[in-house]
């Protein structure tokens, strides 16, 4: 949950019930193009509204190029998937290390 730990730290506000929400998910289903999440009720609820958050990081590959990006997606103001989608026909095979997240 680096990605979204990393995400959580440029939000301008509430970062911080992001990344307990990340650090307490359950990967419910996974693939290189997205990650499910499950977020007990227990866990305090964002303000976020439904959909993908605002914040949005490029995931640059190596050679510098901007390959893709990464959604955070919200539901009832919990952490629900991290989508990953990409500019090129070949989808990736994993996910991106946070060194590789641009947030310009």
């Amino acid at each position: 949950m680096t990605i979204v730990a990393a995400i959580a730290a440029h939000l301008e506000s509430d970062g911080d019930t992001l990344a307990t929400q990340a650090a307490n998910a359950i990967v419910t289903s996974m693939t290189p193009g997205y990650i499910d999440l499950s977020v007990a009720d227990t866990h305090q609820r964002g303000p976020w509204r439904d959909g993908p958050l605002d914040c949005s990081p490029t995931v640059i590959d190596s050679s510098g190029n901007p390959a893709g990006g990464i959604l955070i997606w919200i539901s009832d103001g919990r952490l629900s998937m991290i989508e990953q989608f990409w500019y090129t026909d070949e989808p990736p095979t994993g996910w991106p290390t946070v060194e590789s997240l641009s947030f310009e």
